[in-house]
């Protein structure tokens, strides 16, 4: 019983714990296709919250001149 609780715990520590994504941005151009790729690296819980998290901080940076196009993976 101990044991099974343990483990529990364990997973629900793993679960919740934020992990690391490496992600790449770049601009959508017409004319010359994908332009100004960034790499980001962020720490979020899922995928879905650090591909928001990779193209808030490409938006402010400046280098989003157009659409934006943003691949994660985790690390």
């Amino acid at each position: 019983m101990k044991i099974a609780f343990g483990i529990g715990i364990i997973l629900i520590i793993c679960i919740s714990c934020k992990k690391e994504y490496t992600c790449e941005c770049k601009t959508i151009d017409v004319h010359q296709g994908f332009i100004n790729p960034v790499n980001y690296q962020v720490k979020e819980k899922n995928e879905k919250d650090a591909l928001s998290n990779c193209a808030k901080q490409y938006n402010a940076s400046g280098s989003a001149t157009g659409g934006i196009k943003c691949d994660v993976t985790q690390n």
